[in-house]
């Protein structure tokens, strides 16, 4: 059968809204680059900075004591923009780029994905897949911050597209290409309450067709499977060292945060369940949800939208014409696909919502099953699943109005106006100001004071040490001002990507009962007991930022009475000297008085630092045993190992294995407030043999050994069970036709 060749006009079509996606990021941010964040955003403008800090030695949050969180994910992506940073050569370009590709790609994808359920709607696929882009939903719930999850917006229907063409014909092309795609933005699949939200609506539909006549499901069972093991073994690089993080528990472990969240479920989703069914509908996101938040955006809805609302409805007329006449247009598997879709809209509506009377009580009462307390967020994590799901059903009642109505072009353009007059006001919400001020922009370019600050760190403060950054504010952020102070970069501190050294911002940046001792010490003016809190956490400078504007320290990022406290009186007492200013000042770092190392004892020792994860310690002397303190979050995967580098020097190789057996292991337990410790025996030293320790004239000995944070092993395992698994796959999918 003769393929049937697109419309020249749509292709044209196509490729002008590449083009106008490729200058969007032009238009809002005028030269400048979308920085900050909980996701920092910093890494699509300094790729290879970030993979410096990040890959592979990934276990420590930026800009917190070490929580031992993997990062293990952003590895592929970084490494692929490292490359084409070396090509652009211009962070601005390289930034916009990033931003846009998201969208091209879920442009195009979807319009694939929804051609494959209907073949020849080309039309209708372009309007669908450009409300799916820049809906209000979208835009309000992805493109206002542009965290990790926004790359889902190209990553569902590059999932859904290669799933259902697989389904349908069973090429192994198609596994091998969504392989990649997932594989390169493998760090948005850590948004599982995105991907739950896309899913989900799904299950009621699958269950009821699957009790309802399994034989028209059965045969596509196999395919389904291979497709889900191809994609799940190509995450394990990351998944394995993020499970194995999952099984070490802990006050600020990542376990403890999901219970945490949980526990928290039922007052969030009350608090922010409001709104009415209608809006989702228009697309119009939660109207009242802004204004219940006093979140300034609400201004667009009163000024704007409301006034476009009744071209709005074109989508309601879609959907209900859709519904009304579908039985006189669809058979056989069409029919299947249209229930199918049906029902899982209404499942994405309700999830979306939850204000559909006693329906939010039912959500509440999901709250207990584990796990699903991650959605308590929900006009978040489900509005991505909901728009993607919405803009396919109207695809199909398009398909539908076209074969029965002969209002068909009318109701097309007009919902094509109504998609473009709501994306109309996109600059206004992405580029909006920081929450809580009316002129303070998000988008800056980071000033030259800035970087050349930051290049002066690294170049003169070892990366062993952490440094104390002033004024602390309520998160673990870093506020960068442009000169003009109507610029700036409010998000996860870069500093670690530009120096490797580690620096505690905020609040956010500590376990709660130290952030409590230090906040509770900086308010009593105990300026002792703040050096002695911040030489155990292993601080050993002091960072001020002078120039962050006034409305920014009004604004939610600070607690205005704690900042009052946070003054020269406390500088003048926590530091020795000055290291280094910048060059206009506004960036000044100085020296804690009297700062420990990161590794002490009673012994005498010295040690470097390999790696984020390993230190090699040089014991000399020891007769007895001695306390060994590592200034590093406790974690039990920190290991002891013997070394056979004794009585090296330090510039010489020392050789150790990571399938030694770990020493001094049951005396490994948290230092007193903070940190580990153990207890370093000679004795057991000397059980090792000769080639592990030397001798001194009065009976004690010297040793070199190992600090090893013994996880990182999981990261490597991952990366090979990725390699052979997916190998396994494709050779039994080049071997089988399935």
């Amino acid at each position: 059968m003769e393929k049937k060749v697109p419309p020249r006009i749509w292709l044209m079509m196509n490729v002008v809204i590449v083009g106008l996606l490729l200058f969007l990021p032009y238009y809002l941010f005028g030269g400048r680059l979308f920085l900050g964040g909980d996701d920092t955003r910093i890494f699509y403008a300094y790729p290879r900075e970030v993979m410096q800090s990040l890959a592979i030695y990934s276990w420590n949050t930026i800009s917190s004591l070490s929580s031992y969180t993997p990062n293990h994910q952003f590895f592929p992506f970084l490494a692929i923009l490292s490359w084409l940073e070396t090509l652009i050569q211009s962070k601005t370009l390289l930034f916009y780029f990033t931003f846009s590709l998201p969208l091209i790609l879920g442009f195009i994808y979807f319009q694939k994905f929804v051609l494959l359920i209907i073949k020849s709607e080309y039309y209708a696929a372009f309007v669908v897949a450009l409300l799916y882009i820049l809906s209000p939903v979208t835009m309000f719930s992805q493109l206002l911050y542009f965290l990790s999850p926004a790359w889902l917006i190209a990553l569902f229907p590059i999932y859904a597209y290669y799933f259902l063409k697989y389904i349908q014909h069973g090429g192994s092309t198609d596994v091998y290409k969504v392989v990649f795609w997932a594989i390169l933005f493998s760090f948005a699949n850590l948004g599982v309450p995105w991907l739950g939200g896309l899913f989900l609506p799904f299950i009621p539909a699958i269950i009821l067709f699957f009790i309802r006549d399994r034989r028209s499901i059965l045969p596509y069972v196999k395919r389904s499977v291979i497709f889900g093991i191809s994609l799940a073994v190509s995450q394990l690089f990351w998944v394995v060292p993020f499970v194995i993080s999952l099984l070490y528990q802990g006050d600020i472990g990542y376990a403890a945060r999901v219970t945490d969240a949980a526990a928290t479920f039922a007052a969030t989703v009350n608090g922010t369940a409001t709104g009415n069914v209608i809006y989702p509908l228009l697309t119009f996101y939660h109207r009242q949800f802004l204004s219940d938040i006093n979140q300034p955006l609400v201004a667009i809805f009163a000024n704007y939208y409301d006034y476009i609302l009744p071209i709005s409805l074109i989508f309601v007329v879609i959907l209900a014409m859709g519904i009304l006449q579908y039985k006189k247009v669809f058979r056989n598997e069409h029919l299947y696909v249209f229930h199918i879709f049906l029902i899982a809209f209404l499942a994405a509506l309700y999830f979306f919502t939850v204000n559909i009377g006693v329906l939010k009580d039912i959500f509440i009462l999901m709250g207990y099953i584990p796990g699903f307390g991650m959605f308590r967020n929900f006009t978040d994590k489900f509005a991505l699943g909901y728009i993607f799901v919405y803009a396919s059903l109207l695809y199909i009642c398009l398909f539908v109005i076209h074969k029965t109505s002969k209002f068909y072009r009318l109701i097309l353009v007009t919902a094509f106006i109504a998609v473009f007059l709501n994306a109309a006001p996109v600059k206004q919400i992405v580029d909006s100001p920081l929450w809580t001020t009316k002129d303070i922009s998000r988008i800056l370019n980071i000033p030259s004071e800035y970087l050349s600050f930051m290049d002066d760190i690294r170049k003169n403060i070892p990366p062993s040490g952490q440094i104390f950054s002033l004024p602390q504010n309520i998160a673990s952020y870093a506020i960068i001002t442009e000169d003009d102070g109507r610029h700036t970069y409010a998000g996860v501190s870069p500093v670690k990507f530009f120096t490797g050294v580690n620096d505690l911002s905020g609040s956010g940046s500590y376990p709660p009962q130290i952030e409590e001792q230090i906040k509770g010490a900086i308010i009593a003016r105990n300026y002792e007991k703040l050096l002695t809190i911040l030489r155990k956490i292993n601080v050993s400078h002091v960072m001020v930022t002078n120039n962050t504007p006034p409305s920014v320290r009004k604004s939610y990022m600070y607690n205005a009475d704690y900042l009052s406290y946070q003054d020269q009186a406390l500088v003048d007492a926590i530091v020795d000297k000055e290291v280094m200013r910048s060059t206009q000042g506004n960036y000044v770092l100085y020296q804690l008085k009297n700062p420990t190392m990161v590794i002490t004892s009673q012994a005498n020792i010295d040690y470097i630092r390999v790696s984020p994860i390993q230190y090699e310690v040089t014991v000399r002397g020891i007769s007895s045993p001695q306390k060994l303190l590592f200034a590093e979050t406790y974690h039990p995967g920190w290991k002891v190992y013997p070394s056979t580098g004794a009585g090296k020097t330090d510039n010489e190789t020392t050789l150790y294995t990571k399938l030694d057996k770990a020493l001094f292991v049951d005396s490994h337990k948290p230092a007193s407030s903070y940190g580990n410790e153990w207890t370093i025996d000679p004795m057991a030293i000397r059980a090792l043999g000769s080639s592990y320790y030397t001798s001194n004239t009065d009976g004690s000995v010297n040793a070199k050994i190992v600090l090893y944070f013994q996880p990182q092993i999981y990261a490597y395992v991952g990366a090979i069970l990725t390699f052979f698994s997916l190998s396994v796959v494709f050779i039994y999918l080049k071997k089988q036709k399935i």
